[in-house]
Order: C-alpha cells, then sequence, then structure tokens
C-alpha cells in the first residue's frame, strides 16, 4: 500500500481532513500481558516555519535495501 493510502486512512480513522496535515506515524509494540497497542499520531507543518518536509524514500533517515 503506498504511503498515500495509509495516510488517507490515518485521517480518516481519526476522523479529520487530509488537508491540514503533512505527515503521520504508526507505533505499535506488545504489553507485558501479549496484548498488542498501536498509536496513531498526525502532524501539521505550520505555513510560515522553514522546516523541510521529507515523504518515502526522499527522507533522511529512511534506508532501503
Amino acid at each position: 500500500m503506498s504511503d498515500q493510502k495509509v495516510f488517507d486512512f490515518v485521517c480518516e480513522i481519526m476522523q479529520v481532513e487530509r488537508s491540514s496535515y503533512t505527515g503521520f506515524r504508526i507505533l505499535g509494540g506488545v504489553k507485558n500481558s501479549g496484548h498488542p497497542w498501536f498509536c496513531f499520531q498526525l502532524f501539521a507543518k505550520h505555513p510560515d516555519t522553514d522546516t523541510q518536509v521529507f515523504s518515502g524514500d526522499d527522507a533522511p533517515n529512511v534506508q532501503t535495501k
């Protein structure tokens, strides 16, 4: 599934407009009880900031094999 489709899905389940956000993160793990947990986070870039936004394989911290 493409990053854009995942982004659309996260916005849909969080019931927000995608146009307001510039990125997302999905975290997960397993509790001591053995039950899984997931955390969905959305990010928004302020229009006046100079922060660069990266996507997919263009991000400097992404390593591909």
